[in-house]
C-alpha cells in the first residue's frame, strides 16, 4: 500500500524488515529490489548502495542482479564517486556482457571519468564505447564527449579535429550547437 502512495521511506523499511525475517524467495527477491528503487527515488543513495549490496548478498542468482547492481553504481555516480563508479561500470560491463545495459555501463563509465577529470583516459573509454557500439543511441553523446576529453585536457587541436569530426557525422546531433560553439573556441 505505501509503494502506491508513493511513500517511498515508509515501503522501503517495511520491506526490509520483512526480507530479513522471511526466508529467501520470489517474493522477498521483488520486495529486495523494491527496496533499491524505493531508496533511489527518494534519492538516499547510501541506502539505495547498501540495499543493492544485501540484494546481491541474498539472490546471487536472481534475473534481477543486473537491474540491483546498475543502481548500485548509479548510486556511487550520484554521490560524485566518480573514479569508483567508472569502475565499477567497467566491472558491470565485463560481467553483465549480455544485459542491454552494458553499453550504458561503458558510456557512463567514460563519462565517470571525465567527471573524475581523467580526461585521456575518458577519452580512450568513449573511443571504446563508439568501436563497440556505434548505432547506440549514446554514440552521438560520446562522439562529442570525446572530442571535449580533448579540451579539458588543453589538446586543443585534436579537440578541433574531433569536432569536426562529430559535425559531419552528425548534421542534426544533440550537441551541434554546442559543438560548433566549443569549436570556435579552441
Amino acid at each position: 500500500a505505501y509503494l502506491q502512495m508513493k511513500r517511498y521511506r515508509e515501503a522501503a523499511l517495511i520491506m526490509d524488515r520483512m526480507i530479513d525475517e522471511l526466508p529467501p524467495g520470489e517474493v522477498t527477491e521483488q520486495a529486495a529490489l523494491n527496496i533499491i528503487r524505493c531508496w533511489s527515488a527518494l534519492e538516499d543513495w547510501p541506502n539505495s548502495i547498501s540495499s543493492a549490496q544485501k540484494f546481491a548478498r541474498l539472490f546471487p542468482q536472481s534475473k534481477h542482479l543486473a537491474e540491483a547492481r546498475f543502481m548500485e553504481i548509479d548510486g556511487l555516480l550520484s554521490l560524485l564517486r566518480n573514479e569508483e563508479a567508472a569502475a565499477a561500470y567497467l566491472k558491470f560491463a565485463e560481467q553483465f556482457p549480455a544485459s542491454d545495459r552494458a553499453p550504458e555501463a561503458r558510456f557512463m563509465r567514460a563519462f565517470s571519468l571525465l567527471q573524475a577529470e581523467k580526461n585521456m583516459e575518458a577519452a580512450e573509454a568513449f573511443r571504446d564505447f563508439l568501436k563497440r557500439h556505434p548505432g547506440h543511441t549514446r554514440a552521438d553523446s560520446a562522439a562529442y564527449w570525446l572530442a571535449m576529453s580533448y579540451s579539458f585536457d588543453k589538446q586543443y587541436e585534436s579537440c578541433r579535429g574531433l569536432m569536426d569530426e562529430y559535425l559531419a557525422k552528425n548534421p542534426k546531433g544533440a550537441h551541434r550547437g554546442q559543438a560548433e560553439i566549443g569549436r570556435a573556441h579552441v
